[in-house]
């Protein structure tokens, strides 16, 4: 279970308060931002993959809600970059936070199965939480 604190690794440089699409499953955060970072430590890949959304649906969903520019899972150090406006940074943090612990919660309850490819791969539900909010 993720118990990581809430800190903040803000650079500070701004950058117009837009957000930023870049090329999605490419690398290219935006550079005059502020960001911080989320460790993942101890999360598996399959509960990164279904809080993450087909496609990045849900992490594109934080992006706008938080008002952030950009939000990448960087699998390889195990944690979450997230790039926007200072102001943001913590709201988007949060989210993104929020949702790892509640597919945690499912999984730990039953309600997602983690062996059965067709249900990470159907979650339209679980995906579908982040975005109606």
């Amino acid at each position: 279970m993720m118990t990581e604190q809430m800190t903040s690794n803000a650079v500070n440089t701004s950058v117009p308060n837009q957000y930023y699409g870049g090329n999605p499953g490419v690398y290219t955060p935006p550079m005059d931002c502020h960001y911080t970072q989320l460790q993942t430590n101890g999360v598996t890949d399959d509960i990164m993959k279904i809080s993450i959304g087909r496609n990045g649906k849900v992490f594109k969903a934080i992006t706008r809600q938080a008002n952030v520019n950009y939000i990448w899972y960087n699998k390889d150090n195990h944690y979450v970059e997230i790039w926007g406006p200072e102001k943001n940074l913590h709201d988007a943090y949060k989210r993104v936070f929020d949702r790892i612990q509640k597919i945690i919660t499912k999984v730990a309850n039953g309600e997602i199965k983690l062996s059965d490819s067709e249900s990470q791969s159907n979650n339209v539900d679980v995906d579908n939480d982040i975005v109606m909010q």
